[in-house]
């Protein structure tokens, strides 16, 4: 008898072939099995083992049904020790790496499928134009492609009075939800901690301004979490 909290025994036999459970042979060895217009696999045993044949069963089983990876470490030295995960947005993909071998100086390259232009995330240095991208040793990076450099456009009015608030209107050249850190800096120069947000752009981000705020002009900064570029407005405080 076959317990499962999602699939009856016929539908476990219906999806995965006639498998006998519990028994060491089956336990060992992967079944595959024709299901629909795609191929139902179990793995027994294997699937506790994702480090089967150093790692590359299920990357393998993908590539077998024509489902190629979006990128793909290389090393000159060899197998890499590196795991890497990705995340798309729109136009905008995050490419997160993390390495753990410790003997490696050098020698590992994330290669994507096409050439994108490429940030370090973290520091935010532009790479350019590429489809290739040397990695550093022993450590963690996060990267970001998009098919254009980015632009960001500002709209925000010169004037406000206290006690109201203003529409700070953001867009950017690329689709998907865009990264960007917002501070507001008084006439002295100190942040106002309360008014920091992180937003996604295309965006409309209400600040508000107190009564008893002090009047001047006042500094909006809005940062480029990809990029690291920062863009400021001026606005009087009345």
């Amino acid at each position: 008898m076959v317990k499962n909290d999602h699939l009856t025994s016929s539908e476990v036999d219906n999806f995965f072939g006639s498998i006998s459970f519990g028994k060491k042979s089956a336990d060992n060895t992967m079944t595959v099995n024709n299901f629909g217009k795609g191929k139902a696999y179990y793995l027994g045993a294997l699937g506790l083992k994702l480090s089967y044949q150093g790692g590359t069963l299920p990357l393998s089983l993908l590539k077998q049904n024509g489902i190629m990876p979006l990128v793909s470490i290389s090393c000159s030295t060899g197998a890499s020790e590196s795991e890497n995960g990705t995340f798309r947005s729109g136009e905008i993909t995050y490419y997160g790496i993390i390495d753990t071998n410790k003997q490696e100086k050098s020698g590992k390259t994330l290669n994507l499928n096409s050439k994108l232009y490429v940030y370090e995330v973290r520091s935010g240095q532009a790479l350019g134009l590429t489809d290739r991208i040397p990695l550093k040793p022993n450590g963690i990076q996060l990267f970001a492609s998009l098919p254009r450099p980015p632009q960001i456009n500002l709209a925000l009015p010169q004037k406000v009075s206290r006690g109201t608030s203003i529409p700070l209107m953001v867009k950017v050249n690329i689709k998907g939800k865009y990264p960007l850190h917002v501070t507001v800096k008084k006439p002295d120069g100190v942040e106002v901690a309360p008014l920091t947000r992180n937003i996604m752009a295309p965006a409309i981000h209400q600040i508000p301004f107190a009564l008893n705020d002090k009047p001047g002009i006042w500094k909006v900064i809005v940062k480029d979490v990809i990029t690291g570029k920062k863009i400021t407005k001026e606005i009087e405080v009345k």
